[in-house]
Order: structure tokens, then sequence, then C-alpha cells
């Protein structure tokens, strides 16, 4: 039996709760309703969102990444391992950490799309990645270049140039791309 217990941390498409079932905590993160779609829309892609959310989370899981174990998943709500950690602390040796994670997840053509310190925590198991609700499937070196953008602007200024260490795991095209995609107007520095 499922029993929610509290809120933890409402997002901008989905409330995450802290709950319990069968003796474990877990987390049930649910995916809110939108009004101003239309109900049989809106139900459709709030299904296929969270189907999606739950593949890519197997896929990382069985590729031996640190992620939250899916226990089950009903339409627009999946029930998850809950992870002990802290957020993960911002040092030359972590960026290296995160970056290492993330070249994993582009190996196995994830996009996370959010993927910053915000959702990287540490645990005594080693370091998870969390809140995969916008990520993708992709093969494509531009998405991949674009999620390296993404973390590179969420670092201090000190620590941005260690993105370039994405290389030392990863596809060096990514790279590559990164530098096209900043040259780009919408994502220069402003």
């Amino acid at each position: 039996m499922l029993k929610i217990q509290r809120l933890l941390k409402r997002g901008a498409e989905a409330d995450v709760f802290l709950a319990s079932m069968c003796g474990k905590t877990v987390v049930v993160k649910t995916r809110r309703k939108k009004h101003y779609i239309h109900p049989v829309l809106e139900q459709n892609l709030r299904v296929q969102r969270t189907l999606n959310e739950v593949k890519v989370l197997v896929r990382a899981k069985l590729a031996g990444i640190n992620v939250p174990t899916v226990y089950f998943f009903k339409n627009s709500s999946i029930v998850m391992e809950y992870i002990t950690g802290k957020k993960l602390e911002l040092s030359e040796d972590n960026v290296r950490k995160a970056l290492k994670l993330l070249t994993q997840l582009h190996e196995q053509h994830i996009v996370h799309n959010d993927f910053s310190f915000n959702n990287l925590l540490q645990t005594q198991a080693g370091v998870y990645v969390i809140d995969f609700g916008l990520a993708t499937f992709s093969k494509r070196i531009e998405d991949k270049g674009v999620d390296l953008w993404v973390f590179k602007r969420s670092l201090p200024p000190q620590l941005k140039d260690m993105v370039n260490e994405y290389a030392q795991w990863g596809d060096p095209k990514v790279i590559k791309q990164l530098t096209v995609i900043e040259k780009r107007g919408r994502y220069k520095k402003g």
C-alpha cells in the first residue's frame, strides 16, 4: 500500500512526494494537469511524458548509471527509489564527476535537458543523476551539445572552461558542436 507523507518539491511540470510503500521510503512523481490544454490531449501528453521518463530511467539504470530505480508507474505518476543524499557540491573534482556522468548518459543517447548540480546528489554509493522529466532519447550531436551547454551555463565562471574535459570521456564532436552553439545569437552571453 502506497502512503503519501509530504510534498518534497513542486516543479514546473510535476509534484514530487515522499511516500512509503511496503515499509520502504519511496518518491512519487506526479505530473500536474494543465487546464489550458484540451483534456484528452493533456492526458495523452502527461502519460506519454511519464512513459518517456520511465524508459530513460530504465535505460540509464541498465547501463549502470546511478539513477533512481523505477518501482512502477501508472498514468502520469512514477513510484521510484528515494535517494538519500545531498546536493553535489561545486568543485573541480565534482565537475569532472558530473562530466563523466553526462558522457555516460550521452553514450546511451540520453539527453537530460536539465543537467546541473541541482540534479546531482552525492550519496554513500556515489553520485546520482535525478529529475529526468525533460529528458529525451537522441543520437544527434546537436542535442548533446545543447545538453552540455545547459550544464556549462549552470557553472560559476571559474569552472566553465572545465566542460572541455568532456572530450576525455565522450565524443569530441560534442565539444565542437558546443562551440558552434555558443556562437549563435540566442545562446550568446547577454
